[in-house]
């Protein structure tokens, strides 16, 4: 069902006539994923207890408040779907998180999410320095070629014999000429 609802989901295209045949019937299947969906939060809840039922309850393991949260917007979308609010909107383009549910049901998955959310400490580190890098190498490129892209543009003939020293755009400018990028 995660893998049809992924499939649906990259079929739905927002700009496709909302009272046409291929968005009611994206709706209608939808409607029946959420359902199903809602069914399997349903019973995991009847056999795993919500809450206090253990270690072991539903809300207690985080990939289960990852399906429940994913299950929940589902609902809402579905219900508030006729209102044309742009926060409806967002909520309904959170279905993209479907395809997330997957990763609960794969031990290699969780591994490599587990695995990349250890990382993002070390990646963060790795992009500040790279930050401090490009800072570091903007300021010696302006400071290096401040202006020498640019070049003095005069239209008159008579101020081709001018022996002025142009260096920089001001006197440029001063002696009626147009500053331009090569």
């Amino acid at each position: 069902m995660i893998l049809l609802s992924t499939i649906l989901l990259a079929i739905d295209n927002p700009l496709d006539d909302p009272n046409g045949m291929s968005s009611k019937t994206l709706e209608k299947i939808d409607f029946v994923i959420t359902a199903i969906f809602c069914m399997e939060a349903i019973l995991k809840i009847v056999v795993f207890g919500l809450v206090i039922n253990g270690p072991e309850s539903y809300l207690r393991v985080s990939w289960n408040i990852m399906d429940f949260v994913i299950v929940i917007f589902s609902i809402i979308s579905i219900l508030l779907s006729d209102l044309n609010i742009q926060f409806i909107k967002v909520i309904r383009m959170l279905r993209v998180l479907r395809p997330l549910r997957m990763i609960s049901r794969n031990e290699g998955l969780k591994l490599a999410v587990l695995s990349l959310i250890n990382a993002v400490p070390s990646i963060i580190n790795a992009l500040v320095i790279s930050l401090l890098f490009y800072i570091l190498f903007g300021i010696f490129a302006t400071n290096f070629f401040k202006g020498t892209f640019f070049y003095c543009v005069k239209d008159n003939i008579s101020s081709i014999l001018d022996v002025e020293i142009i260096v920089d755009k001001w006197d440029c400018l001063n002696s009626g000429g147009d500053w331009i990028n090569k």
